[in-house]
Order: structure tokens, then sequence, then C-alpha cells
């Protein structure tokens, strides 16, 4: 019994060394030349300051990329006083690369997140950052995503 359980461990362990990080910069199929951030926002500067690394000269594809956000907060529903219950935070980016040719193309990353107000106003100030740079790093992924695929 002993032997077996050693046996499947060392299969296990031995399976388990292919692991590599997804946002690895050195296996980019690309490199970015210039960012521009077109709102200066908080949100743009956030995804800029991510993409640093990917800014290193290498023999791949050279892009130039030019950052456009918008945040959105909404109220979804109201107490029977009219103070607010539920909020929307939406956050918008549009990215539009500039390739080598000078052929452009357009995406579009739009991510949201309802949640419910809480009487302490500096803690729902502190939730709300967290939401934003959460939101704002899921796009940075996703752009990631998208730019390894072109």
């Amino acid at each position: 019994m002993r032997k077996i359980l050693i046996i499947f461990s060392i299969i296990f362990l031995h399976s388990c060394n292919g692991y590599q990080p997804i946002f690895k910069t050195q296996e980019a199929n690309f490199f970015i030349v210039k960012i521009t951030n077109i709102t200066q926002d908080e949100i743009s500067n956030q995804i800029r300051n991510s993409l640093k690394p990917y800014t290193k000269k290498n023999n791949n594809q050279p892009l130039i990329l030019e950052l456009e956000s918008k945040k959105n907060e909404k109220i979804l529903s109201k107490d029977k006083k009219g103070n607010p219950v539920v909020f929307e935070l939406k956050i918008e980016t549009d990215v539009k690369i500039i390739f080598k040719d000078k052929s452009q193309k357009e995406l579009k990353f739009s991510k949201k997140f309802n949640y419910n107000n809480q009487s302490n106003k500096f803690e729902l100030k502190q939730y709300k950052d967290n939401i934003e740079k959460n939101l704002t790093n899921e796009i940075f992924e996703s752009l990631i995503f998208k730019l390894r695929s072109i």
C-alpha cells in the first residue's frame, strides 16, 4: 500500500513541472513602442503602468496603443426614504492599436460590478476604490490576452 502511495505521489509531482506564469513578458509576440493616455484618468494610468513590462524592445511586432477610459457610477435601487441601497460601477476602456504598417484595430472592454451601500462612508470609499482596481486589472488581463492573439 505504501509503495502504491509513493508511486502515485511521484507521478503526480512529476506531472506538475510544466507550470508557467500566464503574463510572462519574455514570451510576448509584441512589444509596445508608445502608450498614449487620452483621458489622463486614474484607470488609464493604472493600465499604462501595468503595460510597462511590455515596452522592452525585442524582435517581435511593435505596437502603439492609445487608451481611453470612462467610469460610470449609478444608483440601481433606493429605499423608501430615497437613500441609495445598491450601486453599479462600470468601467469602459477603448484601446486603439496601431501596427507597424499603420493599420489600426480598436478594442473595447467593459466591466461592471454591483455593490451595496454602507453606513460608514470611509469604508464605502475604500471598498469602491478596491472594486475599481480589481475591474481595471480584469481589463488589463483581457487586453493582454487580446494582444497576444494578434
